[in-house]
C-alpha cells in the first residue's frame, strides 16, 4: 500500500487541475462519459457503464471492465484508435480505454486505471528494455491501428514474421499529406498519430490523448512496443471515418503537423513532450529504372528492437510503388549505413544483387540479407552503437534470361598436390538453351591428403556457403570485428552474370582476445582444449577461385563436388 500512496501523491503533484477517481471507489453499475474523435478533429462523447474491476490481470495491476454505447459503438464495437480515450465519472478521470476483444458481440472494453498509467513515472530511470516484459502484457488486443501510407501490403506479411509487433497493421493506399488546419491546442480526447516513419513514406499509429499537463501528453493507455526510452514525432490526427470490420473496426485517419515527440513507451501509457524535436534515423532512397530516377527522403524511429522492421517496411513500400511491374527483373541494392560508435561515425556498406520474381522465396531471401545487416550494425548488444543515417540506392534492370548449373563433373576421382583439376559444367537457362564451360583449377603443391570441396556458383551464393561452413559470424566478438567483416564482404559482390569456382581449403586458426593466430599447428590442439577457456578454434578457408562470364543471370545457385587429394606432404599437419 505504501507503494501506491507514493505513486498516487507523485501523480497528483504533476497532474494538478485534473480530478481523479481512485480505483478503490469504482463500483459496478457506475455511469460515466468517454471522449474520442470519430470524424474530423473534434472529440465527441460516448457513454460508459462500469461492469466490474478485473483484478490481477497482471501480477500487480487491475483493469476496469466497461460497456460502451453511443457513436454507433453498439454496431461497430470498440474501435481501434480509441486507445487512450479518457473516461470520466462525475467529472473525475478514472482512466483510458485501452483494450478490446476481437469478434466481440458487444462494445466491451478494458480501461487502464489512471493511477497505473502514472506508475511508469517511477520506472523511467530504468534503461530501455531490449524486449517487452512478459509479466506486464495482457492477453488482449491492442486497439491501435498502424497505418502505412504506401503500398507493399503483401511484403509486410513476410516482414511481420521476423518480429513480434504488438499492433494491428492497416495498410492505406497513397502517400498521406499532413493536414495543416488542425487546432493549435491539444486536449484529452483528441486523436493523435505517432509517426514511426515520417516523410515521403509515413507509417503511423493512431490513438487518443488521455491527459495533458505542463507540456506533457499521456496517450494510448497501453504500450506501443513497451520499449522504454525512444523518440518519435507525434501530431494531432484527422479522422476521416470509422471503418467497420468483422474482427475489429478501426479509425481511418491521417496525421496533422508535428507538435512534439514521444519520450517514453511504458507498460501502461505512452508519454510525449510538446515542442520537442524527435531524434530519428535520416533515410534517403534512390530508385533507378532505365532513364527514370526517383528520390525519396524520410525518417525512421531509432529503436534497436524495431528500427529494422520500419526501415524495410518503408523501403519495400517505395519499391512496390516506384518500380512496380510484374515481370522478372534484377535489383542491385547498395546500402550505406552511418553508425555512431565510440564518438566516431563509421560508414558500413552492403551490396546485393537480387532476383526479383515477386515470389515469397526470392523476396524473403532479400529481406533476410537486409534484416541481418541492420540487426548487426544497428543493434549490437554488448556495446553502444546508434544508427544515424541510411542511404539506399536500388537499380532495377530487366532479366533477359535466368539459368542454373545442371551438371558438374571432374575428369578423374583423385589428384596429387600440384596437379590441375579439370572441371566441366553443363548449364541451362529458362529458355532450355544448354551451355558448357570448362575450368582448369590448380591444386596447391603443399596440401595435406584428404577430401576437399570444389564449390561452383554465383559470387553471393558461394560467399554464403563459405560463411555457413566456417561459421564466420560466430567468431565476431566485437563491433570492430563486425566492421571488418562487412569490409571483407565487399570483395564478394559481383554481377549476376558471373560464375565462380574454386577449391575450398580449410585453414585452422586460434581466436584469442588480441586477435587470430592463423595456421595454428594441430599437434598443440590437445593441449589447448584441456586448458581453462584459453582459446577456441576458428575454422577459416582459403579459396582461390576462377571467374567465368555467363549469357544469363545466376542467383544463389551453388554446387559442391567432393575432391580426393593424395600427397606425401606432411608440412601442414606438423
Amino acid at each position: 500500500m505504501k507503494k501506491w500512496s507514493v505513486c498516487f501523491l507523485f501523480f497528483v503533484s504533476i497532474m494538478r487541475g485534473i480530478e481523479v477517481l481512485p480505483l478503490a471507489e469504482i463500483r459496478p453499475g457506475m455511469k460515466g462519459t468517454g471522449y474520442s474523435v470519430f470524424s474530423g478533429w473534434e472529440p465527441t462523447s460516448f457513454a460508459v457503464e462500469i461492469i466490474d474491476v478485473m483484478e490481477g490481470t497482471t501480477p500487480e495491476e487491475s483493469l476496469i471492465l466497461a460497456r460502451l454505447s453511443g457513436q454507433n459503438l453498439e454496431q461497430s464495437g470498440v474501435v481501434a484508435g480509441m486507445s487512450g480515450s479518457p473516461v470520466y465519472i462525475n467529472g473525475k478521470l478514472i482512466g483510458a480505454v485501452a483494450y478490446a476483444w476481437s469478434f466481440a458481440k458487444e462494445a466491451l472494453c478494458g480501461i487502464t486505471p489512471v493511477q497505473i498509467m502514472m506508475q511508469q513515472l517511477g520506472e523511467k530511470n530504468l534503461p530501455p528494455q531490449k524486449a517487452p516484459t512478459p509479466g506486464k502484457k495482457r492477453n488482449l488486443f491492442f486497439s491501435s491501428p498502424l497505418s502505412l501510407w504506401g503500398e507493399g501490403c503483401d511484403e509486410m506479411g513476410i516482414l511481420s514474421n521476423r518480429i513480434a509487433l504488438p499492433l494491428q497493421f492497416f495498410p492505406l493506399q497513397g502517400r498521406g499529406v499532413a493536414k495543416k488546419d488542425a487546432p493549435k491546442d491539444i486536449r484529452p480526447g483528441d486523436a493523435v498519430a505517432i509517426h514511426l516513419v515520417d516523410g515521403d513514406v509515413r507509417i503511423q499509429a493512431i490513438g487518443t490523448v488521455t491527459a495533458v499537463t505542463n507540456g506533457r501528453v499521456w496517450m494510448f493507455g497501453h504500450p506501443l512496443f513497451q520499449a522504454g526510452t525512444w523518440e518519435a514525432p507525434f501530431s494531432r490526427a484527422y479522422i476521416y471515418t470509422v471503418m467497420p470490420a468483422y474482427t475489429v473496426s478501426f479509425k481511418l485517419g491521417t496525421a496533422g503537423e508535428e507538435i512534439g515527440s514521444v519520450v517514453y513507451d511504458g507498460a501502461f501509457a505512452v508519454e510525449g513532450v510538446l515542442g520537442k524535436k524527435a531524434d530519428m534515423i535520416e533515410v534517403t532512397a534512390t530508385l533507378i529504372e532505365s532513364s527514370k530516377t526517383n528520390r525519396y527522403s524520410y525518417r525512421v524511429i531509432k529503436s534497436p528492437l524495431y528500427q529494422s522492421y520500419f526501415l524495410l517496411s518503408a523501403l519495400f513500400a517505395l519499391v512496390q510503388t516506384s518500380l512496380g511491374g510484374q515481370e522478372q527483373h534484377v535489383i542491385d541494392i547498395t546500402t550505406k549505413a552511418e553508425v555512431l560508435y565510440r564518438n566516431a561515425t563509421n560508414t558500413v556498406l552492403l551490396q546485393l544483387s537480387s532476383f526479383w520474381g515477386r515470389d515469397a522465396t526470392t523476396f524473403s531471401r532479400l529481406v533476410g540479407e537486409l534484416w541481418d545487416f541492420f540487426q548487426n550494425v544497428g543493434g549490437w548488444e554488448s556495446e553502444v552503437v546508434q544508427l544515424e543515417r541510411v542511404a539506399f540506392t536500388l537499380t532495377k534492370s530487366r532479366v533477359q534470361r535466368r539459368g542454373f548449373v545442371e551438371k558438374a563433373w571432374i575428369d578423374k576421382p583423385s589428384y596429387q598436390g600440384g596437379e590441375t583439376i579439370k572441371l566441366s559444367l553443363q548449364l541451362r537457362d529458362d529458355l532450355s538453351h544448354v551451355y558448357r564451360q570448362t575450368f582448369q583449377i590448380p591444386i596447391p603443391a603443399y596440401i595435406s591428403s584428404g577430401k576437399y570441396s570444389l564449390v561452383i556458383g554465383d559470387p553471393q551464393g558461394v560467399f554464403r556457403y563459405m560463411e555457413n561452413e566456417s561459421k564466420m559470424t560466430s567468431d565476431i566478438l566485437s563491433y570492430e570485428e563486425l566492421l571488418r567483416y562487412y569490409q571483407k564482404r565487399q570483395q564478394w559482390f559481383a554481377p549476376a552474370q558471373q560464375i565462380w569456382c574454386g577449391l575450398l581449403i580449410p585453414v585452422s586458426s586460434l581466436h584469442t582476445e588480441k586477435g587470430e593466430l592463423p595456421a595454428f599447428p594441430k599437434r598443440y590442439w590437445e593441449w589447448i582444449e584441456t586448458g581453462p577457456n584459453v582459446g577456441r578454434e576458428s575454422r577459416r578457408f582459403s579459396f582461390s577461385f576462377l571467374k567465368g562470364d555467363l549469357p544469363f543471370s545466376l542467383f544463389y545457385d551453388v554446387t559442391v563436388l567432393s575432391v580426393t587429394i593424395q600427397t606425401t606432404n606432411t608440412r601442414s599437419s606438423s
